[in-house]
């Protein structure tokens, strides 16, 4: 039922809306949540502002907020007291945002949620939604009513508008859904230009429930897309080889804020990579000192997106931590995942450089990669011996929708693109002999307990070597 209430001295329509990040269970202490850089997550809290700037009652529900709400377990399945949610809350519509290894999570909440009352309407969206969009829709008809494909942002408004005014979905741009077991997708120009004027997120609803209502870590987007094109990652095909940036003052501002608002201590900068372009980098880092923002922060770079005056000004924030993909410690395999063309004497001399300025260092590894050796396994290990980072994030190599090494495995023969339908496994793997896979996991294993498992996993991740089992 609609409710009609007055805002800004206007009678309005308002919605309550749930929106949800599914995400795996996980094995995880109060100290892990509160303590590590676990961040509420960011895409729904931004369409939870937007929604909320509209006048409509919006609730997220993600892994940080659900063990808030039970901090006495130590496993948590977001969605596990969901009956109760939308019951106490009255919930109208939900939207879930959904991964490829997310899916059948992401179904099993849908399925619940029409048992409980199959008048809500369900908008599904995220990466795995905009690649899939048929076979989810085909797959999931029964559960799931709309799939957003264009950026949420922007379509999401538009849709609550036009269902809770009970218009036809085929003047909504930006979507897809099924008439009469007809595939309808609306025209649509893939648009990320609105990136820089999006509110900041409203973390009202956990610093009512985190201790001393604070939200001690936040993650901060400064720009959406990517313009490199990895072999193994689908970013550049989710934004269609486009780079938007946000503007750095409202970067700034928005820090602040959490700091001001919330407490905010540790600052997770979510970026694909940060620092390029290293001029933006550093009028950032500039504006976010100015104010005299102090924090721990987090992010991920490129190793030829660094130099000394970046290290200086990001260390001058506080203590920090750079990722960089290294992914290997083979020179040919570098290449032929399209890491560009770095030495590995580079890649010692920018560790040393980055160690000198007092910054730890975290780097990606990929085993499992295809045509791999075990003396270029070997490599790798040696490699990372040399540079002894801080922490290590350990992945065995797996297929996602829309990169080239999805396509390399379908000519190959190693894998089936209907295999996306069925629910299990999580990811699909470019190895595909047992003993392989149980001899990476163990390697991935050592090689995390060895140097340090990743400090942004501290809470949010299952277990050590989970980057490789969950």
């Amino acid at each position: 039922m609609l409710r009609l209430y007055f805002i800004e001295g206007m009678m309005v329509q308002v919605m309550r809306i749930l929106l949800i990040a599914c995400d795996f269970p996980r094995k995880m202490t109060q100290n892990q949540i509160l303590d590590g850089f676990n961040p509420p997550s960011l895409g729904v809290n931004y369409l939870a502002a937007i929604l909320r700037n509209q006048g409509h009652k919006v609730l997220v529900l993600d892994t940080l907020y659900q063990f808030l709400l039970s901090p006495q377990e130590t496993v948590t399945f977001v969605g596990s007291n969901l009956e109760v949610i939308l019951a106490q809350e009255e919930i109208e519509l939900v939207g879930l945002s959904v991964t490829s290894p997310t899916r059948s999570i992401c179904f099993e909440i849908a399925k619940r949620i029409k048992e409980y009352d199959s008048c809500i309407p369900i908008v599904v969206g995220g990466p795995h939604a905009i690649l899939l969009k048929g076979q989810l829709l085909l797959q999931m008809k029964r559960y799931v009513d709309v799939v957003v494909i264009d950026n949420g942002e922007i379509i999401l408004p538009t849709l609550v508008e036009t269902i809770e005014k009970e218009r036809s979905l085929i003047t909504v741009p930006g979507i897809a859904f099924l008439q009469f077991d007809k595939i309808i997708e609306t025209s649509h120009q893939f648009n990320i230009g609105k990136v820089r004027s999006l509110p900041f997120p409203d973390y009202k609803q956990y610093s009512k429930i985190e201790p001393q209502g604070l939200v001690g870590t936040v993650a901060v987007s400064t720009s959406r897309g990517c313009p490199f094109q990895c072999r193994f990652c689908c970013a550049s095909v989710l934004w269609e080889d486009k780079v938007q940036y946000r503007s750095e003052k409202d970067i700034a501002d928005e820090i602040c804020q959490m700091q001001n608002l919330y407490g905010t201590t540790r600052i997770y900068f979510s970026d694909d990579s940060f620092f390029f372009p290293k001029y933006r980098s550093k009028t950032i880092l500039r504006h976010i000192l100015d104010r005299g923002v102090s924090a721990k922060t987090l992010c991920s770079g490129r190793f030829d997106s660094i130099d000394k005056e970046i290290l200086s000004l990001f260390r001058d924030l506080g203590e920090g931590m750079i990722y960089f993909g290294l992914e290997s410690g083979s020179y040919r395999l570098r290449q032929y995942i399209c890491k560009s063309d770095f030495s590995n004497n580079y890649i010692r001399k920018i560790c040393d450089m980055v160690k000198d300025h007092g910054i730890g260092i975290g780097l990606h590894v990929i085993f499992g990669l295809p045509t791999e050796t075990e003396k270029e396994i070997s490599e790798t290990e040696q490699l990372l011996d040399y540079l002894a980072p801080n922490e290590v994030s350990a992945h065995i190599c797996n297929i996602h929708l829309g990169t080239s090494l999805y396509d390399e495995a379908i000519k190959c023969g190693i894998y089936r693109p209907e295999a996306w339908q069925e629910l299990k496994p999580d990811f699909f793997y470019f190895e595909k002999s047992p003993k392989q896979l149980e001899h990476l996991r163990k390697m991935c294993k050592r090689i995390e307990t060895r140097h340090g498992p990743p400090l942004v996993r501290s809470g949010l991740f299952q277990e050590v070597g989970s980057s490789i089992s969950s």
